[in-house]
């Protein structure tokens, strides 16, 4: 294994202008990105598979984006990898850990790995010969961009290896922004959603909404709104109807667990 510490403030002006980054830039944030980015690298030297592994380094969570040149290989293998926690096992996890603010460039072979199943799984099962990751972590968070050539190409070259040192900062920037475009819009969207569907609802429809998801019942919200019982079910049903949604759950879901909307909903009259 062949590991390079990558300064991510020092950026290459002779490779800045590659297109083929400047197209993938286009997908920041979109899951078309992977498969962009892999038909655009290319130019730099054929690779099979590509992936990118935005990971909690406490274990919270983990996010995986991934594309083949055909096929789902990619995909699955990742799947297997984040599944099954052989990042435990990788390199790569050694080096993020030992350097927690650092960005570094890592270059592994199929035999270098010496978890069998790990090996069997990832690189064996789709033919990998060499895989290369360009990894970055930050505020407890690790963010990979592995691309794996297969068998029939052999390893990496020394000038590959060499070109992709100079574009490591530049990928690793890419990709950071994309990950976090991709969870700001994930955290957006729900609320975005409900938004747009609430237009639909009045004031009273949206005040009865908000206390049933805090639990209220249907007693309480007539007493504290000064309604019938009964007619704070029908704000509820026809709001729910309006929704599309089926009660408290439902709407608990639209939101992506997420009350904010609702709060100022409940703080009114």
């Amino acid at each position: 294994m062949d590991c390079w510490l990558v300064d991510a403030g020092e950026r290459d002006e002779s490779v800045r202008g590659l297109p083929w980054g400047m197209r993938a830039a286009a997908a920041l944030g979109d899951h078309a990105l992977p498969a962009a980015m892999l038909a655009e690298i290319q130019a730099w030297g054929p690779v099979q598979h590509l992936s990118i592994i935005d990971r909690r380094l406490d274990g919270g969570g983990c996010t995986l984006e991934a594309a083949s040149i055909s096929g789902n290989g990619a995909y699955q293998a990742g799947m297997c990898y984040v599944s099954k926690g052989f990042y435990r096992f990788d390199s790569v996890d050694a080096v993020m850990r030992g350097s927690p603010s650092s960005c570094a460039m890592v270059l592994q072979s199929s035999h270098e790995v010496a978890v069998a199943e790990y090996r069997a799984r990832c690189y064996e099962d789709l033919a990998i010969a060499q895989r290369c990751t360009l990894a970055t972590a930050s505020e407890g968070r690790a963010i990979s961009l592995n691309l794996y050539r297969c068998v029939p190409n052999g390893g990496f070259a020394e000038r590959e290896i060499e070109s992709m040192r100079h574009m490591a900062a530049d990928l690793l920037m890419l990709v950071s922004k994309h990950r976090l475009i991709a969870r700001l819009r994930a955290m957006a969207e729900p609320r975005l959603r409900y938004q747009r569907l609430s237009a639909t609802l009045s004031e009273r429809e949206r005040q009865v909404l908000a206390r049933c998801c805090h639990g209220w019942t249907a007693k309480q919200i007539a007493r504290e709104l000064r309604l019938e019982v009964s007619t704070v079910n029908t704000y509820k049903n026809r709001a729910c109807q309006r929704l599309g949604i089926r009660g408290q759950r439902g709407l608990l879901e639209l939101l992506g667990g997420n009350l904010d909307e609702l709060e100022q909903a409940t703080a009114s009259r």
